[in-house]
């Protein structure tokens, strides 16, 4: 080979290892790129896991609070059917007292006097404030 010859195949070389070189770096470059990525992501899928496993911590104390309310409301509707029985059987027993005077009053048929002028109006009076209060 001619020294001529030999010293293009060089520069040839040199050129292709220059350009090999050059894509390298461009690589490198990439490849550093990707691994800030992955940091970035592994830090990203951590703060995911930790926001999960909050919100899992959340519901589960907001189904026991609604447990602990629904017992609590359960007791409360039981203590309100009670006193709802309760006032039942005492206007229906007010009921019956006033329907009982106001048959007694229609029925009364006494004499006339003072006295028993006074018992009527007091009678009267009653059964309009029991009406009334009905």
């Amino acid at each position: 080979m001619t020294p001529v010859m030999d010293l293009i195949i060089n520069g040839i070389l040199a050129v292709l290892l220059v350009a090999v070189i050059i894509v390298c770096m461009i690589v490198y470059k990439r490849l550093q790129t990707i691994r800030d990525g992955q940091v970035e992501m592994r830090e990203l899928m951590d703060s995911l896991n930790i926001s999960v496993l909050q919100a899992q911590k959340s519901v589960k104390d907001i189904s026991a609070s609604s447990q602990d309310v629904e017992e609590r409301i359960g007791i409360q509707i039981t203590k309100a059917s009670k006193l709802v029985d309760e006032l039942t059987l005492i206007t229906e027993a007010g009921n019956n007292l006033a329907d009982r005077i106001d048959r007694n009053i229609a029925n009364y048929g006494g004499d006339k006097s003072e006295d028993n002028e006074t018992t009527r109006k007091q009678q009267k009076e009653i059964l309009a404030a029991l009406k009334e209060a009905r």
